[in-house]
């Protein structure tokens, strides 16, 4: 067996370079990092991801969060939401139950539909309100379909004067228990209908644009509130 015996400058010059690769590796894996978090928002194992316009206020169970520059209807409906939702925690029924499967949704039109507040396509609001393995899907699809040209029509435009929601219809019923997968199955579970209308836009044609859709909302036991765990939009 060989030995090799290393002086004392030798053991310093080993040291310096086992350090400067750990900085390169930290540093590529930091940028890698960075660059995902750009391009999808924040995100865990769970496929969750989070809207940069959101609330700092951290989601704790039973609750939701609210964009951090809500539009009044956002505000309105937020409110009457978590106002439910406390009386759900006392004690559920099936009143709370419509109620809040129809909140949730309108709560999600009222943010996804909604450009006034975003700064791109890739800001795409109401993913605090779906079940969190679907919210990549959602994500993904909405930026290549009702946000796929919403960086354009903000360069040209601006915001302010784009999409916004104005008021919200819903109707709810109950549905088939719902199974995601063999590890998510749903045996109470939500049909909402709903039916939504814009502000009127200086540059838009607001008639040209999704105004209804439905929806399936599912009690989730872990987060302890309503999630849209499907929809389907209308032309």
């Amino acid at each position: 067996m060989f030995k090799i015996k290393l002086d004392k400058k030798n053991k310093i010059a080993i040291g310096v370079i086992i350090g400067l690769i750990v900085c390169i590796i930290f540093g590529a894996t930091f940028n890698i990092y960075r660059s995902v978090k750009e391009l999808f928002g924040s995100s865990d194992l769970s496929g969750e991801i989070s809207n940069p316009n959101v609330s700092d206020n951290k989601n704790e169970t039973g609750t939701y969060v609210l964009h951090s520059n809500p539009t009044q209807l956002q505000q309105e409906v937020y409110d009457e939401l978590m106002d439910k939702m406390k009386e759900y925690s006392k004690g559920s029924t099936e009143e709370l139950s419509f109620a809040l499967s129809g909140l949730v949704v309108k709560s999600f039109v009222a943010d996804f539909y909604t450009w006034t507040n975003k700064v791109g396509n890739y800001d795409v609001g109401g993913m605090d309100y779906v079940y969190g393995p679907n919210h990549l899907n959602i994500a993904t699809y909405a930026r290549d379909s009702f946000y796929n040209d919403l960086d354009l029509y903000i360069k040209d435009y601006g915001n302010s004067d784009l999409l916004e929601v104005d008021s919200i219809t819903v109707d709810v019923s109950y549905a088939e228990p719902y199974t995601l997968d063999e590890n998510h199955v749903f045996n109470a579970s939500f049909y909402v209908f709903a039916k939504w209308t814009y502000k009127s836009s200086s540059v838009l044609d607001t008639s040209e644009f999704q105004n209804r859709g439905s929806f399936i909302v599912v009690y989730n036991e872990n987060h302890k509130r309503f999630e849209i765990v499907s929809l389907v939009e209308y032309d």
